[in-house]
């Protein structure tokens, strides 16, 4: 028994496979809250944090989905 995100991830994994859905989960390790956005002037919030080395691979990653979800066609 899970808690928390844990459970919800794993309910929503169950109702997707079940619905034949196509999905994944990305966890880039040692990112924070908000990795992808670099710091502009405000306070240090705890548990919020750029993380440029993910930041970069979050965003291919996004781009290779859409790529995919997406295809240009000429």
């Amino acid at each position: 028994m899970g808690t928390g995100v844990v459970t919800a991830l794993v309910s929503r994994r169950r109702i997707s496979i079940a619905a034949g859905v196509d999905w994944r989960l990305v966890v880039y390790g040692g990112a924070l809250h908000a990795f992808h956005h670099p710091p502009v002037g405000h306070p240090v919030v705890p548990g919020v944090g750029y993380h440029p080395r993910h930041a970069q691979r979050a965003w291919r990653d996004v781009v290779d989905l859409l790529a995919e979800c997406l295809p240009v066609t000429e």
